[in-house]
């Protein structure tokens, strides 16, 4: 029996035990389920029980949620969605699934000597609510927001990595029209990691030649974040690390940015309900 299939099953029991209380982990993190007068799809999604409450009410487009007394308003695509040149784009809109509207969640970022370091909170209105949220862009150049939503997202080279509840994409192939790779050295800290230590470089690869998309364990379409972390011992398949609850990795990734200019040292911290703990900083290529 493979370590994905009992991955598999264990999220399954703990959602089946869990119930629909509170924000009992990534059900539908960012899979095939739209909210409101759209139909659901066949995504299973569990991870941490999160413990955020979400609120409000889901209406035929709007979808109004509150998480940690932040409201995120988001309006679903399904009525009149822009028309975006990007290969197999009506697949990605439905895999993702891609939204109108900014996302809401604040990107709490300082420099000091040349490192970034701060909070992103990419909740996005709690697990249960994911799918109907856009998610948050962030230009590593200046530490800020980028005012986009998921289809302007695709015209724009300002942001470097989009985030969503335990998803990261990058701007890059099947996410963005930017150039950024990815790399990653693992088991090391944010001093210790080389830029020439990192061997591969990834994209957001995520469909066939067929649109056909590649998916991790829990359903959701793969990032470059998934494909360096295809050996995760605990068969997450991607940063993260899930031993009944999500826990990050002692890894850290290199970030060349959309432009193709400037290379980042990025880790990630810290992950709770949603909100990331990360920091970065400009290295020479």
């Amino acid at each position: 029996m493979s370590k994905k299939y009992i991955l598999v099953l264990i999220l399954s029991a703990m959602w089946i035990g869990c119930g629909d209380e509170g924000d009992s982990g990534e059900n539908n993190t960012a899979g095939n389920n739209t909210t409101g007068n759209n139909t659901t799809g066949n995504n299973t999604n569990v991870g941490t029980n999160d413990n955020n409450t979400n609120s409000g009410t889901t209406g035929d487009n709007n979808t109004n949620n509150t998480n940690n007394n932040e409201t995120v308003v988001t309006v679903n695509n399904v009525n009149n969605p822009p028309v975006i040149d990007v290969p197999c784009f009506d697949e990605l809109k439905e895999g993702w699934p891609l939204n109108e509207g900014v996302n809401a969640g604040a990107v709490s970022i300082t420099e000091a000597e040349g490192v970034f370091s701060g909070t992103i909170d990419a909740a996005s209105g709690g697990s249960m609510a994911a799918a109907s949220s856009s998610f948050l862009y962030v230009d590593l150049d200046t530490g800020a927001k980028v005012e986009v939503d998921d289809f302007g997202a695709y015209e724009n080279t300002e942001w470097d990595l989009a985030f969503k509840r335990v998803l990261i994409r990058t701007n890059s192939s099947s996410s963005g029209i930017g150039a950024v790779e990815l790399g990653k050295v693992a088991d090391t800290t944010f001093e210790e990691a080389s830029l020439a230590s990192v061997t591969t470089w990834a994209t957001d690869d995520t469909m066939d030649a067929s649109c056909i998309p590649d998916t991790d364990p829990i359903n959701n379409l793969i990032t470059a974040f998934n494909l360096l972390n295809l050996d995760n011992p605990s068969g997450s398949e991607s940063w993260y690390s899930y031993e009944m609850g999500i826990s990050t990795q002692p890894d850290v990734y290199f970030v060349k940015n959309a432009e193709g200019t400037k290379t980042f040292k990025f880790a990630i911290d810290g992950w709770a309900s949603g909100v990331y703990t990360v920091k970065w900083e400009e290295v020479a290529q």
